[in-house]
């Protein structure tokens, strides 16, 4: 068995109205609402084969920090970073330069395993306080 890839991201909100106006604002998502088994659900097709899906969610299924998704910005990542606390949510890493350091000291500016070019990325947390992270070229 092999996994191809990733069709759906879903985030579990508490406060589901708040979540879908930070990440509309925030990130630029257009969201289908939907309601499956009893709970709301605001859909965004990010690509066509991939979808990412905000769901009302009371309970706390699982504690820790939980995987990471970076969502790649192609506009000035300052202007969104500008935005996240304007909608709630707190910049934990700034705007980075994603480098290694090697043993000797040497800085390399790396070429990322998500495109091969060098880039940039920052930490944030949204309005529900789940870790998510930006990645940029510039």
């Amino acid at each position: 068995m092999k996994i191809t890839q990733i069709p759906w991201i879903e985030i579990p909100v508490n406060d589901f109205d708040n979540a879908v106006v930070f990440y509309g604002k925030v990130l630029g998502l257009i969201f289908n609402h939907q309601s499956f088994e009893g709970r709301r659900h605001a859909i965004s097709k990010l690509n066509e084969h991939l979808s990412i899906s905000l769901v009302e969610s009371k309970e706390i299924i699982c504690q820790g920090p939980g995987p990471v998704l970076f969502f790649k910005v192609e506009s000035d990542m300052g202007l969104v970073l500008e935005r996240v606390e304007s909608f709630g949510g707190k910049i934990i890493q700034p705007k980075s330069l994603i480098r290694n350091t090697n043993k000797d000291g040497a800085t390399i500016i790396a070429k990322t395993m998500i495109d091969h070019k060098s880039g940039y990325y920052a930490l944030f947390c949204d309005s529900e306080n789940h870790l998510l992270a930006l990645y940029s070229n510039s």
